[in-house]
């Protein structure tokens, strides 16, 4: 009942054609992975890469018979490590790797849809041998025959208005408005000895439910989980280096992956729909790959969720001046940051510009015109895109990070002439943040860079976190309020007297980092060893009420 076109390598019409029929031409091909090789057909192919289906008896299973996680698990089986793809009937073959899977349909028949990317880019020639012929009306009884046909499955019918992929859109394909794959290989990773598989949406999802701060993954060691403060392990069984390359995998682009190739580090963010941002870097240790995710809730937490000085908002609310947040890592710096920023999201009328590494929280302007920038998607570097945030008519710049002397020039500058400029650092007192930024520059130039910054400054948070008695974490601020006096020392110099003054200015909302750990112990929120473990001068800390010591 069916017969091929004289050209052996597509499968095509039944003898009975028709002018008017609109004719199925599927080139066959061969995808050979490192275990096996498996028949299927061409269903689109641009410069980039090409949308395949498996279509072969010893495929097994097919997307309606069961689910896309074990379809996954196939998949990076045969051809995690790429796939050679041959053309039937063409002295072409090309290798390529996965990009994203689907479970599709190809007239009557339920297959599994592969997007791949070339590995080089095909020749004029190479794409003229393979090339489609338009795809046809699904319905016409030729067609129906071709499938059966391909199927193996005599007798099968076309329902009317079935769906035969027509486009692919593969990560670097040439075809304008192209997009990111809406979906990879699902990776599969088991965290103890013969317990079940599960994916990164599970353990992003874990982190969540526990109310995880931090999730640590990496070949050779269990993973692990921070959960009020304290560092845990999920499970008993060391990951392999291949469960975790196809962690990363799945989270990262093509673009991405080769960055992290080149550089053995990058950062990004991923969402988990519903539950938490994540931030994440991919990294390696003494050669491995792993990753290290900081969870963001999707929602700004308020400041009184989240146990700030009151005077954080009070200074937000000011029209112009640098205000800086610091702090070591996992200090929730950019968490305290967040609430500053939805605070005068709500409260002005004025165009927010952030500068981040990656983006973290996903501001939804309430009255402010927000825009976010991602370092390395949206722009080059903290340092022009500060330049540029200039002549974007901000009020409000938020700069993630102040790495570098220019990147500090600007910010002190951007503060000087009428924007209010928030920024993090990753040091841990005012006083230190203070001689930070002068010494960064070079000494001709830190006179005027001390008169620049005492004009500026509006504040200072310099913050811990500390696991809570019972759960959770507390954070302690040490506030630094720009008044005369404190302009006066840093004009002159005299940075090691700010803490004096810090010490007698809780009229206007300064504070040590020892009075705010005191005051943490005397309300049972952490323990007076803890607060000596935290503090700069733990000879402050109150035992009892009694200074350590005394």
């Amino acid at each position: 009942m069916t017969a091929l076109d004289p050209d052996p390598g597509t499968a095509t019409l039944a003898p009975e054609h028709r002018d008017d029929d609109r004719v199925l031409v599927l080139r066959r091909l061969r995808l050979h992975g490192k275990n096996n090789s498996f028949g299927g057909v061409l269903l689109d192919v641009s410069r980039s890469g090409a949308l395949v289906a498996i279509v072969d008896e010893n495929w097994e299973g097919r997307p309606q018979d069961d689910d896309m996680g074990m379809v996954g698990l196939r998949i990076a089986s045969n051809f995690g490590d790429g796939l050679r793809i041959e053309f039937e009937d063409t002295e072409t073959s090309i290798e390529a790797e996965v990009v994203r899977i689907a479970d599709g349909a190809l007239g009557p028949l339920g297959v599994t849809e592969l997007g791949v990317h070339f590995l080089r880019e095909p020749t004029e020639d190479e794409l003229a041998a393979v090339g489609l012929r338009p795809l046809i009306d699904p319905e016409s009884a030729a067609n129906r025959a071709a499938l059966e046909a391909l199927s193996g499955a005599p007798g099968t019918a076309l329902s009317p208005g079935a769906h035969i992929p027509q486009v692919v859109v593969v990560q670097g394909a040439d075809l304008k408005g192209a997009k990111e794959p809406v979906s990879r290989i699902p990776a599969q990773v088991r965290i103890n000895e013969g317990g079940a598989p599960i994916g990164l949406s599970d353990l992003l999802q874990m982190a969540v439910d526990r109310n995880a701060s931090d999730l640590h993954i990496k070949a050779t060691s269990p993973a692990r989980m921070r959960a009020d403060g304290k560092l845990v392990k999920l499970g008993d069984r060391q990951l392999t280096t291949k469960e975790v390359e196809s962690l990363i995998r799945e989270l990262l682009t093509n673009e991405q992956m080769e960055r992290f190739e080149t550089d053995n580090d990058l950062d990004l963010a991923h969402s988990l729909p519903g539950a938490a941002r994540f931030r994440i870097n991919v990294l390696r240790s003494r050669g491995e790959p792993g990753l290290a995710i900081r969870r963001i809730p999707e929602i700004v937490p308020s400041a009184e969720e989240l146990g700030i000085s009151k005077i954080c908002l009070e200074v937000a609310e000011r029209p112009r001046g640098l205000v800086l947040v610091t702090g070591p890592t996992g200090s929730g710096k950019s968490t305290t940051l967040a609430a500053m920023i939805q605070h005068v999201n709500r409260s002005r009328n004025c165009h927010i510009v952030t500068m981040e590494d990656p983006i973290e929280y996903i501001h939804r302007e309430d009255r402010a015109h927000i825009t976010q920038r991602e370092i390395g998607r949206d722009t080059k570097d903290f340092t022009s895109a500060l330049r540029r945030a200039l002549r974007q008519d901000p009020d409000v710049i938020l700069v993630g990070e102040m790495r570098d002397l220019e990147t500090i020039s600007l910010a002190v500058t951007a503060a000087e002439t009428g924007h209010l400029v928030f920024a993090t650092l990753h040091t841990t007192s005012a006083v230190l943040t203070v001689d930070r930024v002068v010494d960064v520059f070079p000494p001709a130039q830190q006179r005027q860079i001390r008169m620049q910054l005492a004009d500026a400054l509006q504040a200072i948070f310099s913050q811990t976190l500390m696991p809570r008695l019972g759960r959770g974490v507390a954070i302690a601020q040490e506030i630094l309020v720009a008044t005369g006096g404190i302009r006066a020392l840093i004009r002159e110099g005299k940075t090691p007297q700010i803490g004096n003054m810090m010490q007698t200015g809780a009229s206007v909302g300064m504070q040590t980092l020892e009075d705010a750990l005191n005051d943490l112990v005397a309300r049972r929120q952490i323990t007076f060893e803890t607060a000596v473990a935290k503090a700069n001068h733990p000879a402050q800390i109150k035992a009892d009420g009694k200074l350590l010591g005394h």
